[in-house]
């Protein structure tokens, strides 16, 4: 098994001086960790990217991934993810890449990140899915140029900090930033912001950009960094994707914090028409602006409402708590609500949890959500009070632990968004547009439930004999034809599967649960422990759109070399 000889220095002397307590699969003297990426698939975790921060092993660049069961229950203290170890060099060494499932064709897919190194390769990395097996290939090269280039940008952007999310179908990308080491035509400058939606097809395997501005598109700029974007099935032909938070900048030289999107002002993406609109949220605690938070969302059961949670964040990037008002101490904390069709905000109330950045959430099991890692302190030296950094919130009870359930009870909305809908109308008092109110006019409920309900006939209602057999009839007509469109999608999916299974790389091994593995080598020189710099950089000039070719596929790679972290 070959390995990339700086990345096999670093984790040798990672786990070579770095003590583990049985409890845990980080070290016992964690600091914090922080601008991962994470997906869920097939009840696994997966988690990737951004750096470790330890008392005895100082500072390492993630270049591995974790495997995380989502079939059983655990603690955080106890979890024993699958370690997977690169062996892709530093090609996958970057913060904050987007990380996503396409169920289409069973992959698991990594995008984007800023890189650590220069020399750095763009790609899109991918894995089959295989109970936690993991094994990257690269599935993408830098310079995408297919036949249909009319709707593909031939110049492979390599962005971080978009709002991303993806949905059954599509990987949706917006905004961000480039900087040098991703892409080589702006070697030298500072974050330069880039407007556009980026969008991955997973049935065609096609990747576009469209960079709509102005009336139909996002904002005047069309700039975006550090904020969030949640996908909404419920609402629209297709399902909606809600922006919320984060910077909108309007000009591309990017400085964090500069121009923080206020909580009130929602941004929603109808999937169907492509168009944007722009909604007023309400309520009597609204969130603070911020970037670098993390988002989830879970519909209730009978789609009479869809809550999106946010956590964390910070004011400017910087993340330095001695910066923070009281206020925004206490604002940073909290989790917080936005219950839609309402657009109405509502604080959780727990209020146990310290105010952290750089962190990522997602949606785990049946109701709970997931903060993995974060920066609880501005210089990366404070013990993150949470076993491993993972903390685990109920999003029907509102409260943090330590315990993932797999058998928990499905979500329901809370009381506190149950006790909203009960006195308030269900819809805001105004709405951007008539288009707007029409994509949310109907969900099939008139109220919230609190309840699980049976989804059976109600008992003494008569039964309607003909009914019945004509519903039979019709049923079987309508299997015959699934069952013909089954056929051909089947087809569809194995030539597909089969196309990106030849792009893979050989296959890498897998730490078993709870296992470690040293390699040592005698060329490995110490690690270098000078504390990287997280401040946001401002050199920058003026760039076309993103989907412009910046990239240069067939450019000789210089030797990497460490890139300072200005974010």
């Amino acid at each position: 098994m070959a390995f990339n000889i700086p990345f096999t220095c670093a984790l040798s002397l990672f786990y070579a001086t770095t003590s583990f307590a049985s409890s845990s699969f980080l070290p016992s003297d964690l600091y914090c960790w922080f601008w991962q990426t994470a997906a869920v698939a097939n009840d696994w975790l997966y988690i990737d990217s951004g750096e470790i921060h330890s008392k005895s092993g100082g500072t390492v660049n993630m270049n591995f991934t974790l495997s995380i069961d989502l079939s059983t229950s655990w603690t955080t203290s106890d979890v024993a993810p699958i370690v997977t170890l690169h062996q892709n060099g530093n090609n996958m060494l970057t913060r904050v890449a987007s990380m996503f499932y396409d169920p289409i064709s069973n992959m698991v897919y990594w995008y984007g990140g800023y890189p650590y190194m220069t020399g750095f390769q763009p790609s899109v990395w991918g894995f089959t899915t295989n109970n936690g097996k993991v094994t990257w290939g690269k599935i993408y090269d830098i310079g995408i140029s297919q036949p249909t280039s009319g709707s593909t940008f031939p110049g492979f952007t390599f962005t971080t900090g978009s709002l991303w999310t993806s949905t059954p179908t599509a990987y949706y990308g917006l905004g961000g930033y480039l900087i040098g080491g991703a892409d080589p035509a702006i070697t030298g400058l500072g974050m330069t912001a880039v407007s556009g939606l980026v969008e991955y097809n997973f049935q065609e395997g096609l990747w576009t950009n469209s960079s709509d501005t102005g009336a139909s598109g996002y904002r005047e700029q069309g700039f975006s960094v550090h904020g969030a974007a949640v996908y909404v099935p419920i609402y629209g032909e297709d399902g909606i994707i809600v922006f919320l938070g984060g910077d909108i900048p309007t000009v591309q030289a990017y400085v964090g914090g500069s121009a923080l999107v206020q909580f009130s002002d929602i941004t929603i993406y109808d999937i169907s028409s492509g168009k944007y609109y722009q909604q007023t949220a309400t309520g009597s605690s609204i969130p603070m602006g911020r970037i670098q938070l993390c988002a989830a969302g879970a519909a209730a059961a009978d789609n009479s409402s869809f809550e999106i949670f946010i956590y964390g964040g910070s004011s400017d990037g910087n993340y330095d708590p001695s910066s923070l008002t009281i206020a925004q101490a206490t604002d940073f904390s909290e989790v917080y609500i936005l219950s839609l069709p309402a657009f109405t905000w509502i604080k959780a109330g727990d209020g146990t949890a310290m105010p952290r950045s750089q962190h990522t959430c997602r949606t785990i099991g049946n109701r709970q959500m997931i903060s993995i890692g974060g920066n609880v302190k501005g210089n990366s030296t404070f013990p993150d009070p949470w076993a491993n950094g993972l903390g685990i919130f109920d999003m029907t009870a509102l409260t943090w632990g330590s315990n993932y359930d797999a058998k928990a009870a499905p979500y329901v909305p809370s009381k506190p968004v149950a006790a909203y809908y009960n006195t308030s109308s269900r819809f805001p008092s105004s709405w951007a547009s008539q288009d707007l109110k029409a994509i949310f006019k109907d969900t099939g409920a008139t109220s919230v439930n609190t309840t699980i309900t049976n989804p059976g006939a109600p008992a003494g209602k008569k039964t309607n004999t003909g009914a019945i057999v004509g519903g039979i009839v019709g049923g079987l007509a309508l299997i015959a034809v699934a069952g013909f469109v089954l056929f051909f999608w089947l087809r569809l999916r194995s030539k597909r599967e089969k196309a990106m299974l030849d792009k893979l790389s050989a296959t890498q091994q897998a730490l078993p649960h709870g296992s470690y593995q040293t390699y040592h080598d005698n060329s490995c020189s110490e690690l270098d422990t000078q504390e990287p710099k997280y401040q946001l950089g401002t050199e920058t000039t003026r760039l076309a759109e993103m989907g412009g070719e910046h990239g240069l596929a067939n450019q000789r790679l210089k030797e990497p070399v460490e890139l300072d972290a200005h974010r």
